[in-house]
C-alpha cells in the first residue's frame, strides 16, 4: 500500500507514485483523492462537474501501460472519507457532491484501465457532518470496503471495551455487515499499535482481538495491512519490524501469524 503525494497534479501522476515494493505479485494499493490539495475544497465541485476527467483517463491509461489493468491494482480513492481532516473528506462541500466526484473519477480511469478495483475507505469510530452510508456511490462504484482500525480512540485493554468500540459506526462488526449486504470484499487497510496520548502503547491484546476477528470474517476479507512504518507519523510508533517500540505485540504477533 502506498500513497501519491497530493498536493499537486504532478504529484498524483503514475510515473510519480512510489512503487518500489508493487512486486509482479504483490496487491498494488494506492491511496489517492479526487483531485489534489492545492484545488482546495472547491475541487471537489469542480471534479463532481467532470472538469478533471480527461486528467483521470489519462491515469488509467497509463496504469493500463504498466501493465496494472488488472483486479491486483486497487484504487483507495479518497481514503478516510469520514474525517474532516483532508480536502477529499465526504462532507466537503456535501455528500451529493463527494458522490458525484466519485463517480466521475471511477468512470474515467474506467475508460483505459477498467478492470482495477476501488475501495471505499474510512476510518474507524469517526462521525463527522455526513454518514458514511449516505456518501456511499453506490455498489456499480465499489468494489471494495475499507476500515482504518488502530489501537487508540480509544484502546483495547480487555473484550468488553473491544467489543464495545468494535460495535460503532462505522467499526469493525457494522462495516462487515454493509460489505455482507452489498456483496462487498472488506478490507482492513490500515491497523496497528499506537503510541499517542489516545493510544495503547505496546498493547498485544490489539493483536490477539485482531486475529480472531479476522479469522472469523474470512468469508469477505481480501487483505489486512499494517502500518509498519515506525516514523509516520513520528509520535505514533506504529511499527511491528524493525521494532523498538512494541517488542510485546511484535512476539505475540509472530506466535499468531506465525
Amino acid at each position: 500500500m502506498t500513497f501519491a503525494t497530493h498536493y499537486t497534479w504532478n504529484d498524483m501522476r503514475v510515473a510519480n507514485i512510489y512503487t518500489d515494493n508493487f512486486t509482479a505479485n504483490g496487491i498494488r494499493i494506492i491511496a489517492i483523492p479526487t483531485q489534489p490539495e492545492n484545488e482546495g475544497i472547491v475541487g471537489n465541485q469542480r471534479a463532481a462537474n467532470g472538469e478533471f476527467n480527461a486528467w483521470w483517463q489519462q491515469w488509467g491509461q497509463d496504469i493500463a501501460n504498466k501493465g496494472w489493468n488488472n483486479n491486483k491494482t486497487v484504487v483507495r480513492l479518497n481514503w478516510e472519507l469520514n474525517g474532516n481532516w483532508y480536502n477529499h473528506s465526504s462532507n466537503r462541500p456535501s455528500q451529493p457532491v463527494f458522490i458525484q466526484a466519485w463517480r466521475q473519477v471511477v468512470n474515467s480511469i474506467r475508460v483505459h484501465a477498467p478492470n482495477v478495483l476501488f475501495d471505499y475507505c474510512v476510518n474507524s469510530r469517526v462521525s463527522q457532518d455526513g454518514d458514511w452510508q449516505t456518501s456511499y456511490p453506490g455498489d456499480e462504484y465499489v468494489d471494495i470496503v475499507g476500515l482504518d482500525f488502530y489501537d487508540a480512540w480509544p484502546p483495547f485493554y480487555n473484550d468488553a471495551l473491544f467489543q464495545s468500540e468494535a460495535s460503532k459506526s462505522p467499526s469493525l462488526f457494522t462495516l462487515s455487515q454493509f460489505a455482507r449486504d452489498h456483496g462487498l470484499l472488506m478490507v482492513i487497510d490500515e491497523g496497528g499499535n499506537a503510541h499517542n496520548p489516545e493510544g495503547g502503547g505496546d498493547n498485544p491484546f490489539y493483536w490477539e482481538k485482531m486475529w480472531q476477528w479476522l479469522n472469523a470474517n474470512t468469508d469477505i476479507l481480501a487483505w489486512h495491512v499494517i502500518y509498519n512504518d515506525p516514523g509516520a507519523p513520528a509520535d505514533l510508533h506504529h511499527g511491528l519490524v524493525p521494532n523498538t517500540d512494541n517488542p510485546n505485540s511484535a512476539a505475540r504477533f509472530k506466535q499468531l501469524w506465525g
